[in-house]
């Protein structure tokens, strides 16, 4: 993937949020928790692992150690993001998202076509042996949009999760190299048995859609 499809992946997410949020702008925002997040939150979310994310392409670029900069207990990190969050209105926490992605691909732009190729040596033990470019399209597109398809499903709003896998299937084919397990929800259930509820559920209302069939086939298997 190259820097002006990356360029292009952050005009896009910006866009995927904006659309998302409309979908779900009249949600009482005070009916929210840390296990049950709503669309403000999943947001806010998006927001916090862009800045993380900002930070380590920047030490990258400049060819600095990211070793200690990587090392962040998840879950900690995410109750703190929560909790950042989890007062503010959705329209501010909209605003924020469109600088945290402005500044993020200030960020990319700065590499080369060769510095986007690179492997950094920190990356092998921190689970993350893949070029540069990659781990840019992860927190860039894949991160957000998973978490808003997920949503989706969660919510049963199975057209909207057809929208968005067909209008993103282009970057994440190429960010997967075609590699379908690119859409394995497993990191996103707790409950094995919600998640065939939801995937059935989804299986049975977009039963003609041949490409969201793979999708399922693959949680569910």
């Amino acid at each position: 993937m190259n820097k002006k499809t990356l360029l292009e992946i952050k005009d896009y997410t910006q866009h995927t949020i904006i659309y998302f949020s409309n979908q779900y702008e009249n949600e009482k925002i005070s009916e929210t928790s840390f296990s049950n997040w709503n669309a403000r939150d999943v947001i806010g979310h998006i927001n916090s692992w862009l800045q993380f994310s900002e930070n380590i392409i920047t030490l990258i670029q400049s060819k600095k150690s990211i070793t200690d900069a990587v090392h962040v207990d998840v879950t900690s990190f995410n109750k703190a993001s929560y909790e950042k969050y989890k007062n503010e209105s959705l329209e501010k926490t909209i605003h924020e998202s469109e600088t945290r992605l402005e500044t993020y691909g200030n960020a990319a732009a700065l590499f080369d076509e060769t510095d986007l190729l690179q492997k950094d040596s920190s990356f092998t033990t921190t689970g993350f042996d893949f070029p540069a470019w990659k781990y840019i399209a992860m927190d860039l597109l894949y991160h957000p949009t998973m978490h808003m398809l997920y949503y989706y499903v969660k919510h049963g709003d199975y057209d909207e999760f057809a929208k968005e896998i067909e209008n993103s299937k282009r970057y994440f084919m190429e960010y997967s190299d075609h590699n379908m397990d690119v859409y394995n929800f497993n990191e996103f259930f707790e409950d094995k048995t919600q998640k065939i509820e939801q995937f059935d559920a989804l299986k049975k209302n977009l039963k003609n859609n041949d490409f969201v069939n793979e999708i399922i086939k693959v949680n569910l298997n």
